[in-house]
């Protein structure tokens, strides 16, 4: 997956943080970053491929959801967040 990030030159600087954050990010849950490519006016973040649908699309597709289901989706996201809080991201 690739994600393509325009920038304005004075913004470079949030541009490369961004980039420096995502590279140290090292965990099951976290998207992974590959490899990153900077322009005069763009950075690409190429991405790990995660396999099957968003999230958001796969809770859409059903009606109803077990309390298991729901209790392991929380239970994976809250891990990322963990994570990401450990190492003062969010």
């Amino acid at each position: 997956i690739a994600k393509i990030v325009p920038y304005e030159a004075e913004r470079k600087q949030s541009v490369l943080q961004e980039y420096e954050i995502l590279k140290a990010l090292h965990h099951e849950r976290i998207m992974a970053l590959h490899e990153a490519y900077i322009t005069p006016r763009y950075l690409v973040l190429i991405c790990e491929n995660c396999a099957g649908k968003e999230i958001l699309y796969s809770i859409v597709d059903r009606f109803r959801y077990s309390e298991d289901d729901v209790v392991s989706y929380v239970l994976q996201l809250l891990q990322g967040l963990e994570y990401l809080h450990g190492r003062r991201i969010v």
